[in-house]
Parts: C-alpha cells; structure tokens; sequence
C-alpha cells in the first residue's frame, strides 16, 4: 500500500479542519489556564500546521504534474487557500509557543 493511497486531499482536509477547530476550542482555555492544556494545544496546532503543508504540497504537485481540464482550476485555488490559511497561522502559533 503506498502513502498516496493512505494520505489523500480529502483525508489532510478533513483531519486539518477538525484540528483547526479544536485549536480555536482550546484557545481561551489555554489563555485563562496555559499549564492545563499546553500539550493539547500544542499537538492540535502541529496537527493543523502539518496538515496545510500538506494540503500545499498535494495540490502543488498535483497542479504540475497533471494536465487537467480548466474547470478543476477553482477547485485547486480553493484546496491551495485553504491550506495556506491553514499552515501559516498555526505554523507561525507553534514556534511562538515554543520559542
């Protein structure tokens, strides 16, 4: 079984989104409580963070290597914005709480 058949844009998307909320859930909790939920917070942000880079790397790849009608062009507009909505503020969240 090859990670192309395990790891699909459906799969980083659905899994980066469900992070991304539960980050926002935690949030106020780890502002008013930073100690209790640290770790959670953490892993929540590296799992969003991952996940927008590889939404990123998927589409990009999938952009330049597959020649594709012109009405799948929104679609992977769509996937590319997303994962950079994804990847830089959780990416840029991370190294603040752990530098």
């Amino acid at each position: 079984m090859r990670l192309s058949e395990i790891w699909t844009l459906a799969r980083a998307i659905r899994l980066g989104l469900i992070a991304a909320v539960l980050a926002l859930l935690l949030w106020p909790v780890h502002v008013v409580s930073p100690d209790r939920v640290r770790g959670a917070f953490v892993a929540t942000l590296a799992v969003t963070a991952l996940c927008g880079a590889s939404i990123l790397s998927m589409s990009l790849a999938d952009l330049l290597t597959v020649t594709r009608d012109r009405r799948i062009l929104p679609a992977r507009v769509f996937d590319l914005a997303l994962g950079t909505a994804l990847a830089l503020p959780a990416g840029f969240a991370l190294l603040t709480l752990l530098s």
